[in-house]
């Protein structure tokens, strides 16, 4: 399911003008899927390459503080950092989805070894 999510948002961010409205919108799902990101300590890395944000620690501790902030930043962004941010967050889904499809074929094979010796 949220492959399929992942890769909405790569065919949005593919498009040479992405609205602002449409990278809050990307980076909020993204902030705060669980699939993406299993616990909060798994977003600075990516908020960090994205955004190129840090944040004190207290605010890892809720994603919807995290989610505020980074919405806060993104509108306050002009036309040069909205390109960048696109940029950053297309190369960052991309290789994100790449590893969920290695992960995905290394448990397929797996699967597939463990019903053929049965």
């Amino acid at each position: 399911m949220m492959n399929d999510n992942i890769s909405l948002y790569i065919n949005e961010l593919k498009n040479k003008i992405v609205p602002r409205y449409k990278l809050i919108g990307i980076s909020s799902q993204c902030i705060l899927a669980f699939s993406l990101f299993k616990s909060n300590s798994d977003l600075p890395p990516f908020l960090n390459i994205v955004f190129n944000l840090e944040f004190k620690p207290y605010v890892y501790r809720s994603r919807t503080i995290i989610v505020a902030k980074t919405v806060r930043y993104i509108s306050n962004c002009g036309v040069a950092e909205l390109d960048l941010i696109k940029k950053n967050l297309y190369r960052y889904l991309t290789e994100s989805l790449k590893k969920d499809e290695q992960i995905g074929q290394v448990i397929t094979k797996r699967g597939a070894k463990g019903k053929t010796r049965n």
